[in-house]
């Protein structure tokens, strides 16, 4: 298992383990590190006077912890999840190995080692440890998972392996206890079914560690220095941990070389939780003697300051190396701004660091670290320590990061970052430009790195438009230039990425998602062209060479001299920008419409905004219907209504009434575009998505004619075919409920489809159109088969049943399932009969068995029948809420 550490059901039962071994495990977990099995072991035996003594306190977080994995066992589930979110140094990690201990009995307990591991690799030693037993002696495995990034990778490989292995469990086969740190204090509220452990305790949580604090002070001389737990057991309370730093580092000398490791180590424990530096680099910056040749030890040459510190021992395949870290997180910080106050800043610390113990003996831990606290953020602009850095010493966060670039030589994401840096902080964009080269030449294959160039010229053209009048065409002419030369290199390298492993980033992993930031970029930057254009000129001419209703050399005569010349320059750009644009929007609507980041999160809404807005502006709000479209086209695209995911978008908040007009509109377009197969299809959806805001519409047209059409559009001699074809005809042709709903209608002009082969079908079609732009995105169920006679019913229908004050409660209702339990929904919502068979999900309708897709796989345990509900989605029909049927 080299992937796991498996906690065995009888760990240390038949060891005899001396009362020594056991104070030292004690004493090296309250100094700070990190807990022992042992300490869980020892805590356990009866001592004298059959009594016990707790090396540790359960936080509140444990019964919760345990409840919520007690639940998850009893659900159909083949994997399940269990959230903890930690605040660095409120005792995470203690609680979680606490909670696998104490299930260690029941269940198959272990620990994920490496994060960093292949999904593949640690889902083949889950699977292993839930079998190696044999079948009839499978037990569940409990993993924990601390701060791993992509759980929903290994997550999918453990699915899959389950079906490749043909496993039918009638127990989850793993319930993953995932740990996540919480640096951010907003997080005092968390998501609804994660367990939060702060840096704040309860009373009762008081009154134990009090306790705990009074046993210890009777058995162990130098309890004063049990740093970690002190600051526990002081509720965390800055004054403490104040008056202990300030005391220790009380007259010390900043230039001294111990001093000096204090401070790198207390930069990185401050910013960097769990960072660490090896021993013997540390030894050797201290310099000679070193105690292989009778020198003084690490603690000894780290006085006063030892305390402070906690020593741990990592392995990286066969070869094991000591480490160092600081005791406490929170004991790193004030370590921060005590020395800032004696004139060391943060930016002279790692400065110091860079040039101390980035050697040519590589130490790649280190180097990680470094980049991880220089380059990771949240939600601001910049990471913590880069917005500490920039308030310290003018010019210092730049000297720094140019040197970490220097020193680090391959990374692309450090000058990444002084490319942002300068033209976000510094509004220096020349200098921005050549950091945002350098990124890009160190890494040439990645797409996210060559976004940087993009940016910069975009918004120094925002920021030279607010600086200077708009009449300096020129200028700005050519910043869009350039900022859309750079947006189009960076969308040929973003349609590269897929699949492949993106090169010159240092590392070797796949592009997961699609990156659609240079298609964003492209088109800000035409709506900025387009507003400056609207304002130069009061007649409008100008703008109306965006939009291509006049050529250039006609406005000779009509506007400045000085402008005409410019406009000629640069008429590549100007004539290409509203087929740019339309291009992008194309993209973008189904990005928006099919699908979003994941259950949890949707797009921002100012990103739909921006498209519409600059899409309108070119082609629609100002413009006639050209030559080669008809007046029913031209006002579909005004009402962003003239495409399949457009007619779509307009089931949120639009009454009937306006779509009757969309309706009758397609409907003129289908009549004179009799060959064009994306026609018909939409002329189908508008009904539909009429029927479904007003179902009482004179103007629908009748559903056998619709299943006529789109059986005709079927059997047409087209190799490919979109899956918004295949999507209506699923929803046309599923059935009520009965396998007579899909017999011929005597009066019908069509043929029943397949339906098995239209599930294959549109999810071959969708791969082939959507499947690269969409990898790692959640696929929307944009339709849900409803009672009679609503038959369909939308999600935003769904939603507005929901009690919930923002779309955040909304989609974390769907994504702890919750919405299933509404009573309202269970009123529009038709459960559908089905079974599972060898790990494959059917709808059942008497003789008729129809593929579908589980939305979470994980919700198929075994063999047998099941009920759900039943969503469709452009990729095909997929169930929802599926439970197992019992049987009396």
């Amino acid at each position: 298992m080299s992937c796991l550490e498996v906690l065995s059901a009888n760990k240390y039962e038949a060891c005899d383990i001396n009362q020594r071994t056991i104070t030292e495990a004690e004493v090296y977990f309250y100094r700070g590190g990190q807990v022992e099995w042992l300490n869980f072991f020892s805590a356990e035996r009866i001592g004298p006077g059959g009594t016990t003594q707790p090396s540790f306190i359960k936080r509140d977080g444990y019964k919760g912890l345990t409840d919520s994995i007690n639940a998850q066992l009893g659900r159909c589930r083949s994997v399940a999840t269990v959230h903890l979110d930690h605040q660095p140094g409120s005792g995470g990690t203690t609680l979680a190995r606490q909670v696998l201990w104490d299930f260690r009995k029941t269940l198959r307990c272990a620990v994920l080692k490496d994060s960093t591991m292949e999904a593949s690799d640690i889902a083949t030693q889950v699977i292993n440890l839930f079998t190696t037993e044999g079948e009839g002696k499978w037990n569940t495995v409990l993993l924990l998972v601390d701060n791993l990034p992509k759980f929903d990778k290994l997550q999918k490989s453990i699915l899959q392996q389950i079906v490749t292995r043909a496993l039918s469990p009638k127990i989850p086969v793993m319930i993953a206890l995932i740990c996540t740190r919480k640096v951010n204090q907003k997080v005092q509220t968390p998501i609804k079914d994660h367990i939060f452990l702060g840096t704040k305790l309860s009373k009762e949580e008081e009154d134990a560690f009090n306790q705990l604090h009074a046993h210890i002070k009777r058995t162990h001389l130098r309890y004063k220095s049990f740093y970690a737990f002190n600051v526990m057991q002081t509720n965390f309370k800055k004054e403490y941990i104040r008056g202990v730093v300030e005391k220790i580092l009380k007259g010390v000398q900043s230039n001294e070389r111990n001093t000096q490791l204090l401070s790198f180590l207390a930069l990185m424990n401050s910013y960097l939780h769990g960072s660490s530096l090896l021993e013997s680099n540390c030894m050797k910056f201290l310099g000679p003697p070193e105690p292989i040749h009778g020198g003084p030890s690490f603690k000894e040459r780290m006085q006063p300051f030892s305390d402070l510190l906690v020593s741990f021992t990592t392995q990286e395949k066969v070869i094991r190396f000591e480490r160092v870290r600081m005791a406490h997180s929170m004991i790193a910080a004030q370590c921060c701004e005590t020395l800032f106050k004696q004139d060391l800043t943060r930016g002279a610390i790692l400065k110091n660091l860079l040039t101390n113990f980035v050697t040519e003996e590589r130490d790649t831990l280190l180097e990680e670290n470094i980049k991880d606290m220089l380059v990771k953020r949240s939600e601001t602009k910049f990471s913590p320590l880069v917005h500490s850095m920039s308030k310290e010493v003018k010019n210092m966060c730049v000297s720094v990061l140019q040197k970490a670039s220097n020193t680090l030589k391959k990374d692309p994401f450090i000058p990444q970052v002084l490319a942002r840096y300068y033209y976000i902080r510094e509004r220096n964009y020349s200098t921005a430009v050549r950091w945002a080269k350098e990124a890009k030449q160190r890494a040439p294959n990645n797409s996210f790195v060559a976004d940087t160039l993009g940016q910069v010229y975009k918004n120094q053209l925002k920021y030279k438009l607010r600086m200077i009048p708009r009449q300096h065409l020129s200028s700005f002419l050519e910043l869009a230039d350039n900022a859309i030369k750079a947006f189009e290199e960076e969308q040929k390298l973003a349609n590269k990425e897929e699949g492949e492993d993106l090169e010159g980033d240092g590392m070797a992993r796949k592009s997961d998602i699609y990156n659609n930031r240079g298609f964003f970029g492209h088109m800000q930057v035409a709506k900025i062209v387009f507003d400056i254009f609207a304002s130069i000129h009061p007649k409008k001419q100008i703008e109306k060479v965006l939009t291509q209703e006049i050529k250039i050399s006609s406005l000779q005569g009509k506007v400045d001299d000085k402008i005409l010349p410019v406009l000629q320059k640069y008429s590549p750009l100007l004539t290409s920008l509203k087929a740019s644009v339309e291009r992008l929007f194309g993209f973008f609507e189904p990005y928006l419409t099919y699908s979003k980041p994941n259950p949890m999160q949707d797009d921002p809404q100012y990103l739909r905004e921006e498209v519409i807005e600059c899409f309108l502006n070119y082609t629609a709000r100002h413009c006639k219907a050209s030559q080669t479209e008809t007046i029913s086209e031209s006002l579909l695209k005004s009402m962003t209504a003239a495409s399949f995911p457009g007619v779509l978008y307009h089931l949120r908040g639009k009454d009937g009434f306006f779509m009757e007009v969309i309706k009758v509109l397609w409907e003129n377009v289908y009549t004179e575009t009799t060959e064009i197969t994306e026609s018909y299809v939409n002329y189908v959806l508008a009904n539909v998505v009429l029927s479904c805001l007003d179902q009482y519409s004179a103007l629908i047209t009748p559903c056998n004619e619709m299943k006529s059409i789109l059986c005709g559009l079927l059997e047409r001699n087209e190799r490919d075919k979109p899956p918004e074809l295949y999507f209506l005809v699923l929803l046309l042709f599923w059935p009520d409920g009965k396998a007579s709903d899909q017999t011929q209608d005597n009066s019908a002009t069509y043929s029943v489809p397949d339906l098995n082969i239209l599930v294959t079908q549109i999810e071959q079609s969708f791969h082939q159109h959507y499947g690269k732009y969409l990898r790692s995105r959640y696929i929307i169920a944009l339709f849900f088969l409803g009672k009679s006679p609503n038959r369909l019913v939308h999600k935003p229908k769904l939603d507005a049943c929901l009690e919930a004050s923002s779309q955040e409660e909304i989609n974390e209702q769907w994504r702890n399932g919750l919405v299933w339990q509404q009573g309202k929904l269970q009123e529009l919502l038709q459960r559908v009969s089905g079974f599972i068979r060898k790990g494959e999900l059917f709808a059942c309708y008497e003789k008729l068995q129809i593929a579908v897709r589980p939305d979470n796989r994980a919700e198929i345990l075994n063999c047998g029948e099941v009920s759900f509900y039943l969503g469709f989605t452009m990729k095909g029909p997929v169930a929802f809420d599926i439970q197992y049927r019992r049987h009396s």
